[in-house]
This record gives structure tokens, C-alpha cells and sequence, in this order.
């Protein structure tokens, strides 16, 4: 049995703004380190014996903070990035819906079937990530282990271990600075 502890990154100045992030690399904000020493404080006893993060500086500015207590070096990997949204990276999603508004509908209401221009799938992204986490899963047979990634990418490693179905990945979405544990056999 592996404990999966599953980290949200920390809130970043675009969360509040409502912009689109995607693989866009955007800092923790004052309330987004704050979270991050929350957490850490909250996932301090939990026998923690190793921890990935996404190469993103939101993902790995919150790992690191959670890392010290537990006095480990963050593994970073670019496969645990969040899915890359294309063109709609960087715009309010207010103007994609506004821009796109026949794709940004079906990627809300159908995300399966549709994908940002220019960027990834959900089930590129899904498989990307999915390979990778079985992979650290392997190596870490009876541990737990920490992976502090983003919203999307988070949800997906849900949807997997949960069996959950990803056409409604979009009501699972973990917001910045939470944090799940998975028992995975």
C-alpha cells in the first residue's frame, strides 16, 4: 500500500486575477507562501518519504517549503506540469470565452472531446502523467509519498487511482493550497 499525498499548489497573483496559468511560469503571491507554510505545518507529522513537484515555480516554491520539515530534496519533474492550454495561456478567461466561444463551451461542457488551440488534450495530458506517477509509484512500493503539482494534473492522478470519469474532471478541480491522501494498492 503506497500513501499518495496529493499537494495543490500555493495561490499565485493570476488565480486572483482569473487567468489563465497552464504551463505559464507564475510565482506563489504573499497568500500562495502563506499556504505553502500551512501546509507544510499541516503535513509534518505525516511520514513523508519523498517528494516530486512539477519544474513550475508555483508547484516547486510550495514543495520546497513542504520539504523542510521532513528534511527532503524535492524530486522536480517536467511531466507533473500542468496541462499546457495554448493559446488561452496568459488571457483572462473571460476573453477566451469571449474569443473562443464555440471551443471554450466544449472544453467546459466536454473536455475530452475538444483541446485549446495549440495545447494539450486532457487525455494527452492524462497520459503523460499517468506514466510518469505509476512510474514514481513503482520505486516507492509501502511509502508515502508527496506529489505537489496544479489543479488539472492533480485531479487527473485522482480520476485515475479513483476511477473516477474525466468528462467531469471540471467538478474535481482542487483549488491552490489543499491537499488529499490517496491509498493506492
Amino acid at each position: 500500500m503506497i500513501r499518495l499525498i496529493l499537494v495543490c499548489n500555493g495561490q499565485t497573483d493570476w488565480d486572483l486575477g482569473n487567468r489563465i496559468q497552464g504551463e505559464m511560469d507564475i510565482p506563489l503571491n504573499e497568500e500562495g507562501r502563506r499556504q505553502a507554510k500551512t501546509l507544510a505545518h499541516q503535513l509534518k507529522n505525516v511520514p513523508i518519504k519523498t517528494i516530486y513537484s512539477s519544474t513550475l515555480a508555483r508547484s516547486y516554491e510550495t514543495a520546497v517549503v513542504l520539504a523542510k520539515p521532513h528534511r527532503l530534496k524535492v524530486r522536480s519533474l517536467k511531466s507533473l506540469s500542468e496541462i499546457n492550454l495554448g493559446l488561452w495561456q496568459g488571457m483572462l478567461v473571460a476573453d477566451a470565452r469571449r474569443k473562443h466561444k464555440k471551443l471554450y463551451s466544449k472544453w467546459e461542457s466536454n473536455p475530452l472531446s475538444s483541446k485549446p488551440p495549440k495545447g494539450e488534450g486532457i487525455k494527452e495530458a492524462y497520459d503523460r502523467v499517468i506514466t510518469e506517477v505509476e512510474g514514481i509509484l513503482a520505486r516507492h512500493r509501502n511509502e508515502a509519498v508527496c506529489i505537489v503539482a496544479h489543479g488539472i494534473i492533480n485531479t487527473l492522478i485522482k480520476c485515475h487511482f479513483l476511477a473516477l470519469d474525466l468528462s467531469k474532471i471540471w467538478s474535481l478541480v482542487s483549488s491552490p493550497g489543499t491537499w488529499e491522501i490517496l491509498e493506492v494498492e
